[in-house]
């Protein structure tokens, strides 16, 4: 549920409201924003030094630990969204390319020319 206060997340989200587009740039900045956030680790070891309490402190490094796997399997999946949305090499291509059809049109040196410079 979304609160509407200032000190929040603000007011929710409307149908109208036009979605980022996701892109290159839109997933490297959200996988920087990840691995920049170390707020919560910061908060969580200045809330340990005043803690005597075991279960307290052991509650706060489950927590702790809790969200950095949640922020790992959000950079597993940003990283497969990456890949998709990243150009696919021309070597990658290669096999869909059929070089029989190609020798057939192409002088031998041409396909082997081809296809060194999809290998570079």
């Amino acid at each position: 549920m979304y609160n509407n206060s200032p000190e929040t997340n603000g007011p929710a989200p409307s149908i109208h409201d036009t979605p980022e587009p996701v892109n290159l740039e839109w997933v490297a900045a959200k996988i920087d924003a990840i691995i920049s956030d170390s707020d919560h680790i910061k908060s969580a070891l200045g809330n340990l030094v005043a803690i005597t309490d075991a279960l307290a402190a052991t509650a706060i490094a489950e927590v702790v630990a809790a969200r950095e796997a949640t922020n790992q399997q959000a950079l597993k999946f940003l990283e497969k969204v990456y890949s998709d949305l990243a150009p696919a090499s021309p070597a990658s291509q290669l096999p869909q390319l059929d070089f029989n059809y190609l020798a057939d049109y192409l002088e031998s040196e041409d396909v082997v020319d081809l296809i060194k410079t999809l290998y570079k």
